[in-house]
């Protein structure tokens, strides 16, 4: 109980700036009274420590202040914290695009190839097992690569499938590439 009360009186006399300020102009008080010859200094003294007891006492007998509670979230996907975090996440210190920006735009290929019905699972493999990822085995892998390379620029297919560092204007092609999938479906557009 005894450290409750300490916490508690600890807890007030710092939380409070005015704590300070009753210090401050206690003891200014004290000063200019002795100075001035009114009051002789252990009486100065004793005024200063009565005040700031007063004081003390009457911050710890206070009811405490309630708290203020944290305003609602509302978290939209695509909403200004997660366009703010992009942003920040989005380049290393030498200026390579980092693995979590690659892997969402590898899982947004995903997801715009599968409108397209060509199934991808968007993870990065060794060239030699490539097509690994790619169809619902490895009977049809390669029919569902071809279409991706119909519907994407073979540099594109490419590039999404090996782990290299990706600079912001090969990300820049990446997502003009997944942007062309949505205007025009089936045919690949050229690029200028």
């Amino acid at each position: 109980m005894v450290n409750r009360v300490v916490d508690r009186v600890v807890g007030r006399v710092r939380a409070g700036g005015r704590a300070v300020a009753v210090v401050g102009v206690t003891t200014a008080t004290a000063v200019a009274l002795c100075a001035a010859g009114w009051l002789d200094a252990p009486h100065a003294a004793l005024l200063a420590a009565a005040v700031l007891a007063t004081a003390l006492v009457a911050r710890v007998s206070a009811p405490p202040e309630p708290e203020w509670d944290d305003p609602p979230r509302h978290e939209r996907p695509g909403g200004r914290r997660d366009v703010s975090e992009l942003g920040w996440a989005a380049f290393t210190r030498d200026g390579h695009v980092t693995e979590r920006v690659l892997r969402r735009v590898r899982g947004i290929a995903t997801a715009r190839l599968a409108t397209h019905q060509v199934r991808w699972d968007g993870l990065v493999r060794e060239p030699s097992q490539v097509l690994a990822g790619w169809g619902h085995g490895p009977t049809d892998a390669t029919t569902h690569r071809d279409r991706a390379l119909h519907l994407l620029d073979p540099e594109v297919v490419q590039s999404l499938e090996t782990a290299r560092q990706v600079d912001p204007r090969t990300l820049q092609t990446w997502i003009t590439a997944l942007d062309r999938l949505v205007a025009a479906p089936d045919a690949r557009r050229d690029p200028r």
